[in-house]
C-alpha cells in the first residue's frame, strides 16, 4: 500500500503482533542522513554507530586526546542525542569517554584560535605611526592630512 514502514492494523483496528510480541510493520524505514527513521523510533545508521564505538575505544586509549578526536566524538554525541539510542550510549560509549572534558578540549582549541585570528585581522598601527586608523591618508603638497 505505502512504500514507508506502518504498523499492521488487523480489521478491529488492534495491531497485528508476530509470535515475539513485536508489533508487525509493512514497507520499508527512512534511511536519510545517517538516522534511520522508523515508525515509532528514530536509529542511527549501523556503520555510523560502529564508527562511533570505535571512536570512543580509540579516545580512551589515548594519554592526552586531540581537538581533532574530541570534535569528531562530539559529532558523534548529536547523533546519540536526536535518536532513540541512549541504552547503546549508556553500554558502549559513556564508559569509554568524558563527554565534559571533550567539550573543555574544543572549547579551549576554539578559543586559541579565535584569539589568532583576532589579532591578524585587527587594524592595527604597525608602521610606527601615531593615530590608530589613519595609516591610508597621505598628505598632499607636504600638509599633513
Amino acid at each position: 500500500m505505502f512504500r514507508f514502514e506502518y504498523p499492521v492494523f488487523d480489521k478491529g483496528g488492534n495491531p497485528v503482533l508476530d509470535k515475539d510480541g513485536k508489533q508487525v510493520t509493512k514497507g520499508r524505514m527512512l534511511d536519510f542522513m545517517g538516522f534511520q527513521f522508523h515508525h515509532d523510533r528514530t536509529t542511527i545508521r549501523k556503520s555510523n554507530i560502529e564508527a562511533a564505538r570505535r571512536k570512543a575505544n580509540h579516545i580512551s586509549k589515548q594519554d592526552k586526546i586531540s581537538w581533532y578526536n574530541a570534535s569528531v566524538m562530539l559529532s558523534y554525541m548529536g547523533l546519540f542525542k536526536h535518536t532513540d539510542t541512549y541504552n547503546y550510549y549508556i553500554d558502549y560509549i559513556k564508559p569509554k569517554i568524558n563527554v565534559k572534558k571533550l567539550k573543555r578540549i574544543v572549547s579551549k582549541h576554539s578559543r586559541k584560535e579565535n584569539e589568532h585570528d583576532r589579532l591578524e585581522k585587527s587594524d592595527r598601527n604597525t608602521a610606527g605611526q601615531a593615530g590608530g586608523g589613519r595609516q591610508d591618508i597621505v598628505a598632499v603638497n607636504g600638509l599633513p592630512a
